[in-house]
């Protein structure tokens, strides 16, 4: 399939091909941020009778990490996703939760609103069928993760508008996962919304923009517009059972149909590194449940790398390359190999060196040099530990700088493993993408 963030570049797609319409550049009013989604991530698995896709992205006008999940079989989609064409001419979409003749379940979860803001997020999902999102918490310094073992039936706690207010300011009170919104003193505080009739598209739009920019920093909840029941539609940034949302309107106009509470497993929150860590992270899983990160330490200005052996373990937090300031752009790959029992699972790290910006030095990989060992499923994670103390190289991690031709230019530096163990490297250098055999 074809899947798309922004409003489609195709004028028609055949009838072979499924266009997935994530989210529109355009909010259905008067915004259209062409710059709009920054740092997608996708993992898809199954096969095309039983595919299932994982996202996430960073969402500028919203300010939220968002995920999205969706299934595909031969014949239909079924998603949380805007909106679907099978070999129709693509049109302009606008943001909403699902629009398809398959399904209709919650548009996106909202991982971290704008008091946990940043681009960066990463998205896979485990053996096990756990959805994971790790994301950089800029407010705190902290890499985060969360997990949901059950992404396709669980759900936020929501309430619509039944009847959108009048444009103007629209006053109401909130409660969030029970907990009511309050001020200082504890007396119910009141959120107010301005907006004016957009000159294109509709107010629904323009007001669910509008509010969500109020919900979205801090309170826990966020605004979205679904096309379907042609409502706006208030929900929790928690899933699961636990989440609600309870709306009372103070202001004039505007009306609320009943609040519908959350149902499923709950995303859960899982902090991996909190040393001012987290920027440019990649995120991969083993066959056997593992969860590797890499990332950029902001304070140090080093490369770090976390493992965990199950979304429950404890994380085993490593600096892999000290030496001067390296580590943006960052992309990650594990090669596993399998002899009886045992599985060798080592992961390969490219990135960036910022010291070296600007010339052939640029680009760099790094290895673990001794992988991490599973008999079974019970893991070996002793090899996991720094490759770079004060600057120094400790023969825990290899690291190298890539020959290049030309000079890599500050945009993510790819790896990946083929089928027959082998490993490239590719980059941007002089407006050519160059890739490299390391192994």
């Amino acid at each position: 399939c074809t899947t798309c963030l922004g409003q489609s570049q195709y004028s028609s797609i055949s009838n072979n091909t499924t266009l997935l319409v994530l989210d529109s550049n355009w909010n259905g009013a008067d915004l259209n941020n062409l710059d709009r989604f920054k740092w997608p991530d996708i993992v898809v698995t199954g096969q095309d009778s039983a595919t299932k896709g994982y996202i996430s992205y960073y969402d500028t006008t919203q300010k939220l990490i968002k995920f999205r999940y969706f299934t595909s079989t031969t014949n239909t989609v079924a998603s949380n996703l805007a909106s679907y064409r099978n070999g129709s001419t693509a049109t302009q979409y606008v943001e909403g939760a699902v629009n398809t003749n398959a399904t209709y379940s919650q548009g996106y979860t909202a991982i971290a609103g704008a008091n946990e803001n940043s681009p960066y997020s990463a998205v896979n999902v485990t053996s096990g069928g756990a959805a994971l999102v790790a994301w950089y918490d800029a407010s705190n310094g902290a890499l985060k993760m969360k997990y949901n073992t059950s992404p396709a039936t669980s759900f936020s706690g929501y309430q619509t508008f039944s009847t959108v207010p009048d444009p103007g300011t629209v006053t109401f009170k909130l409660s969030v996962d029970g907990v009511k919104v309050v001020n200082e003193d504890g007396t119910d505080k009141v959120l107010s919304v301005t907006y004016s009739k957009p000159t294109y598209g509709d107010n629904k739009h323009e007001f669910a923009y509008q509010l969500n920019s109020v919900l979205s920093n801090g309170y826990g909840a966020y605004a979205e517009v679904d096309p379907k029941n042609n409502v706006v539609t208030v929900r929790s940034m928690q899933t699961g059972t636990g989440s609600s949302i309870a709306i009372t309107i103070t202001s004039n106009s505007g009306a609320v149909n009943a609040a519908v509470a959350g149902a499923g497993a709950a995303w859960n929150t899982v902090t991996i590194d909190e040393d001012s860590a987290g920027q440019y992270v990649a995120m991969k899983t083993d066959s056997k449940g593992g969860i590797h990160f890499a990332y950029y330490d902001t304070g140090n200005g080093d490369l770090k790398y976390a493992y965990m052996s199950s979304v429950t373990a404890t994380p085993v937090v490593v600096i892999v390359d000290g030496y001067q300031q390296v580590g943006q752009y960052i992309d990650l790959a594990l090669k596993e190999t399998t002899s009886g029992t045992k599985t060798n699972v080592t992961p390969y790290i490219s990135y960036y060196s910022m010291s070296n910006a600007d010339t052939k030095r640029a680009a760099k990989v790094a290895k673990l040099a001794s992988p991490i060992v599973y008999t079974g499923t019970t893991p070996d994670s002793s090899a996991v530990t720094d490759g770079s103390e004060d600057e120094l190289f400790t023969g825990a991690w290899e690291a190298m700088h890539i020959p290049t031709n030309g000079i890599p230019v500050q945009y993510r530096v790819n790896i990946g493993v083929t089928s027959a163990g082998n490993v490239y490297v590719s980059y941007l250098a002089d407006r050519i993408i160059e890739y490299v055999k390391v192994e």
